[in-house]
């Protein structure tokens, strides 16, 4: 499911980034952004529910930088629901648009993947 364009407080404060998985399921997260006038995409965060680090980190970014994240998602229970919620916040206020959920169901295999870009406003 697309997602709104988040819209930044300012242009000044970092952005943090939180993502938290609400099911049963484990998460494989990566998350770029792409500055205003750029080709390139900048990954700033890999890593898992699973993993010894926090889900969560800061970046700066001006109106027009690009957003993106990835999940790998998997079940060894097939046809599941999963539930993650990635939040966008500066200096402590959730952004408009900031709170994007993605929510749906693992295949036969207890697999499913989720991209998407936003662009920040």
């Amino acid at each position: 499911m697309p997602q709104l364009n988040p819209r930044l407080i300012n242009e000044t404060s970092d952005v943090q980034w939180t993502v938290t998985v609400n099911s049963v399921h484990i998460v494989a997260y990566k998350i770029w952004i792409k500055p205003p006038g750029s080709e390139a995409w900048e990954t700033i965060a890999t890593g898992t529910n699973t993993d010894d680090k926090d889900d969560l980190g800061t970046f700066k970014a001006t109106k027009g930088t690009e957003f993106s994240y990835w999940y790998g998602i998997g079940s060894t229970q097939p046809n599941t629901q999963y539930n993650i919620d990635i939040e966008l916040q500066q200096d402590g206020i959730r952004l408009v648009n900031g709170a994007m959920n993605e929510s749906d169901m693992v295949n036969d295999d207890g697999v499913a993947r989720v991209l998407q870009i936003v662009t920040l406003e």
